[in-house]
């Protein structure tokens, strides 16, 4: 909204006219970017993403219920770390995926593979955010039927750790998830739609890439106090279970800086070689 013109009428009376801003966006996809950051003459980091797009319904519109796109990004730091997402595709309300791996000096870091089934994704676009009659419940009424289902995901971590887990339905753990909030302070309420999210989920952890499980991942309902008054409530949290009964009510409790010594100092050396990275350029 910009401004109003107002002007009497013969009648004595006034009439306006109001003016609005209209904007149209245009979004252009390369096929290929390639970034370097560089000091001092001297390459630090360079990244090299690949796009495909396919299945616009018309030269200029993207629309999510019918396009496909294909991502593949490849970021190389100066240190020897690179950041390789070597599969990220998305087929429309059909299934989307991703891999993507860590290395240092050719050496496996962290590996991660995820893919999904997708349904009753909407007839969406760009065009619709800039569109005078855009309403954000609108776009939420829109996606209250878009569903993931057969959710799996794989996580290697240096061949020490692996976690492996399947969520039948997604749209059905969001809504118990929501249910079990809104009943946070009904002990066996909260607990029944917890007991419903962990349904839906299967989550197993093994150890230096041997095929047994070892332990298995639920959220475990704790009772809690509010910090900023007295009363109680109930929230959910993972909990590693061990097959000879045992359990660890927190990822912090079993991961310790004794049992796991080596695994921490490499990460946090990791990091430190990030941050080092990045101070470098004083972004920051």
């Amino acid at each position: 909204y910009n401004d109003s013109d107002w002007y009497p009428n013969d009648n004595g009376s006034y009439n306006y006219t109001d003016y609005y801003d209209r904007y149209a966006c245009t979004i252009g996809v390369p096929e290929t970017i390639t970034l370097t950051f560089s000091k001092g003459g001297d390459n630090i980091i360079k990244c090299v993403v690949t796009t495909n797009i396919s299945g616009t319904t018309s030269e200029d519109k993207i629309d999510i219920s019918k396009c496909n796109l294909s991502v593949t990004t490849q970021t190389e730091f100066n240190n020897g770390y690179k950041i390789n997402v070597s599969q990220c595709q998305y087929s429309a309300n059909q299934n989307a995926q991703m891999a993507m791996s860590v290395t240092k000096n050719s050496s496996p870091l962290v590996k991660m593979e995820m893919s999904t089934e997708l349904s009753n994704i909407p007839s969406f676009n760009a065009d619709a955010f800039v569109s005078e009659d855009y309403d954000d419940d609108d776009l939420e009424e829109d996606f209250e039927n878009a569903n993931a289902k057969n959710t799996y995901i794989n996580v290697d971590i240096m061949g020490k750790l692996q976690v492996q887990g399947k969520v039948s339905n997604a749209r059905k753990m969001y809504e118990y998830w929501e249910e079990a909030d809104d009943n946070r302070y009904e002990e066996s309420t909260y607990k029944s739609y917890i007991n419903q999210v962990n349904s839906l989920a299967d989550i197993k952890m093994f150890f230096d890439g041997k095929s047994t499980a070892q332990a298995y991942v639920i959220m475990e309902p704790f009772y809690k106090e509010a910090y900023w008054n007295d009363s109680k409530y109930w929230e959910a949290e993972p909990v590693i279970c061990f097959f000879d009964g045992s359990s660890y009510s927190s990822f912090e409790a079993f991961f310790n800086e004794s049992d796991f010594k080596n695994i921490i100092d490499q990460f946090e050396k990791l990091f430190e070689e990030y941050t080092d990275i990045v101070e470098s350029f004083n972004v920051f």
